[in-house]
C-alpha cells in the first residue's frame, strides 16, 4: 500500500536557504550579462570603422580639392601674365565678350 503524501509549506526563510539550481541561474545571469557586453564592443567597433573611413574620404576630397586649386594657381601664373599695373590678363575685346555673354538672359 502506498503511502499518504503529505504536502508540506515551507516558509520564506525555508525557500530562500535551499541553494538547489541557484549555480544555474548565476550561470545565465553570466551569460546574458556578457552577451550584451559583447554586442554593444561589437555596435561601437563598427560605428568606429564607419567615421574612421568617413574621415578618409572626407580628407580625399579635401586634399584633391585643395591639390586642384594649386594646379589652377600654378596655371594661372604661368599662362597669364599680369603686366605691372594690369587689373588683368584678358584682352579688351575677350572682355567685351564675356560682359555680352553675362548681359544675356537667362534662358530656362
Amino acid at each position: 500500500m502506498m503511502k499518504p503524501m503529505s504536502f508540506q509549506l515551507k516558509t520564506k526563510a525555508e525557500l530562500f536557504q535551499n541553494e538547489k539550481g541557484s549555480a544555474i541561474v548565476v550561470a545565465l545571469l553570466t551569460l546574458v550579462a556578457l552577451t550584451i557586453i559583447g554586442i554593444i564592443a561589437s555596435t561601437t567597433s563598427r560605428i568606429e570603422t564607419q567615421i574612421a573611413t568617413h574621415d578618409v574620404l572626407y580628407k580625399q576630397a579635401f586634399y584633391e580639392a585643395d591639390g586642384g586649386t594649386e594646379i589652377c594657381r600654378e596655371f594661372i601664373e604661368q599662362n597669364c601674365p599680369v603686366p605691372a599695373g594690369s587689373p588683368t590678363c584678358l584682352q579688351s575685346t575677350q572682355i567685351m565678350h564675356l560682359r555680352a555673354i553675362l548681359r544675356q538672359p537667362k534662358s530656362g
